[in-house]
């Protein structure tokens, strides 16, 4: 095995003798690689024990935990058929010459696990757990041939659960690892970083801190001097819509793009009213545009429609942008307010309800009216300039 080189957080975690401790780090700061390492190190000490790695569902198991579990001890020459073998059917590590086993499942349905025992338990992206799923695998750790110690690898999720726990149990450490730490990253990695986000959010996505995004404004970086008469469209400009559809209301917003500045200075606002009506009203007021970037449940065909919202648009002439599914709402709000504390969504005071929405929505909302129009313009920001997927992010040293 080659020699490794950690950080101070990995190495003061890794070292770490009481019985629970939580890595919480930023975005690449090495979170799956320290828990390849813990994995190595407890099959290494504890070799006839079951030892478990958990994720939260099985396709960020598969495409995130495990791809890199696997890539870091390939690199530290592991081979995968001489030193260990993956059931992929099973979800089972298994190493020749040991008794000892790594189970690896999903904690969305942490039931199915009550019948086993483990001796150690890894969970990557922890603080998005149930907090149900972290006692009942705690109730797990009976395996006397292993430590019975939990070890999570996490981003951290404002104050929830895990903060509380941690934060109240003597026998439990938190070891915080920026972003930073990891000094293998391309040197304008970070800096990538702070071009994305608010600096609420880099302090948890980068910074690894615990914060609060939960409380107050949804859009807590809008500022009215976002907001101008000069911020329009010049004529011959191509027009990008961002569309919501909810049959009361239904709206979208019109955008120009100026390199990486969104400049909306239009918007539609239809109550009780049919997808057809929106496309009427979206070419009735900018007949040359042909560019929407809706509302990706838009694609799904619904019992009581001939047509599909986006096949409507379609048919209307628009060029539809979208993936299969939509951002996770926490991430499309997060675009949203980076853009906005970079000054890279402008408004044309024009765009009322645009205005009012990023002024008003609060996160306990109980106004119907409210967050819909703001919704078109996330689905914009997000199709136009996405925040960067945690999946695509190297978390190895």
């Amino acid at each position: 095995m080659t020699d490794i080189i950690l950080s101070v957080p990995q190495s003061k975690f890794i070292t770490a003798e009481l019985p629970r401790a939580a890595f919480v780090g930023g975005v690449g700061s090495g979170k799956t690689f320290t828990l390849a390492l813990f994995a190595e190190m407890m099959r290494r000490q504890y070799p006839d024990c079951q030892g478990f790695i958990g994720a939260n569902t099985y396709k960020q198991l598969k495409k995130a935990t495990l791809a890199g579990v696997f890539k870091a001890w390939q690199e530290w020459g592991l081979i995968q058929g001489k030193h260990y073998h993956y059931h992929k059917t099973d979800h089972v590590i298994s190493f020749p010459g040991q008794t000892g086993t790594i189970l690896c499942g999903s904690l969305e349905e942490y039931d199915n696990w009550r019948g086993i025992e483990i001796g150690w338990f890894a969970g990557d992206e922890a603080a998005y757990y149930a907090e149900e799923a972290y006692d009942m695998f705690v109730g797990r750790l009976r395996d006397k041939r292993g430590p019975r110690i939990m070890r999570l690898f996490t981003t951290p999720k404002g104050f929830n659960w895990l903060y509380d726990r941690f934060d109240q149990d003597d026998e439990a450490l938190v070891v915080n690892s920026a972003t930073q730490e990891n000094t293998s990253l391309p040197a304008d990695y970070v800096k990538s970083m702070e071009t994305q986000y608010d600096p609420e959010v880099y302090k948890q996505e980068v910074l690894g801190q615990f914060i609060n995004l939960n409380t107050g404004a949804v859009y807590r970086m809008f500022d009215s001097a976002l907001v101008s008469e000069a911020f329009d469209r010049t004529a011959g400009e191509a027009v990008y819509w961002g569309n919501d559809f909810n049959v009361n209301p239904m709206t979208a917003v019109a955008a120009v793009v100026r390199g990486d500045t969104i400049v909306i200075f239009d918007e539609l606002f239809l109550q009780n009213a049919t997808t057809f009506d929106m496309a009427a009203a979206m070419r009735d007021a900018y007949p040359d545009s042909t560019d929407a970037y809706p509302d990706a449940s838009g694609n799904a065909r619904k019992s009581s429609a001939v047509s599909t919202d986006h096949h409507i648009l379609k048919d209307a002439g628009f060029r539809i942008h979208c993936k299969r599914s939509n951002p996770a709402i926490r991430d499309r709000w997060n675009c949203v307010n980076g853009l906005l504390h970079h000054r890279r969504v402008l408004i044309h005071p024009r765009c009322k309800r645009t205005i009012r929405d990023f002024q008003r929505l609060t996160h306990d909302n109980k106004d119907d009216m409210l967050g819909h129009i703001s919704d078109a313009v996330g689905y914009l920001c997000w199709g136009l300039f996405p925040l960067r997927r945690r999946a695509s992010f190297s978390e190895v040293l």
